[in-house]
């Protein structure tokens, strides 16, 4: 799945069909259907909180403004990146 653009008012919700552990500061995420680990770093975990159907990419964005020292484009570009590897992972799913 190739994901080019995605609506800044679209919101974001974990797909409750994957394991989800939290150890110290990471996420891991188990895909028990093709035996996959995913493990979520300091700042993707970050992004991956704010994936609840509350807040859009929109709104994620400034949550990681508020949190990080960076440039706007910068970190729009990374959320937007993260997002896309879960999406084609299937571990979110948009809704608009």
């Amino acid at each position: 799945m190739l994901i080019l653009n995605m609506s800044l008012s679209a919101y974001y919700m974990k797909n409750e069909m994957f394991v989800v552990n939290e150890v110290d500061e990471s996420i891991i995420i188990f895909d028990s259907d093709y035996q996959e680990t995913y493990v979520l770093n300091f700042i993707e975990r970050s992004i991956w909180n704010h994936c609840d159907g509350v807040h859009t990419f929109s709104d994620i964005i400034c949550k990681m403004k508020e949190q990080y020292d960076s440039d706007q484009e910068e970190i729009e570009e990374d959320v937007r990146e993260f997002l896309i590897a879960l999406l084609e992972k299937n571990i979110i799913v948009e809704q608009k």
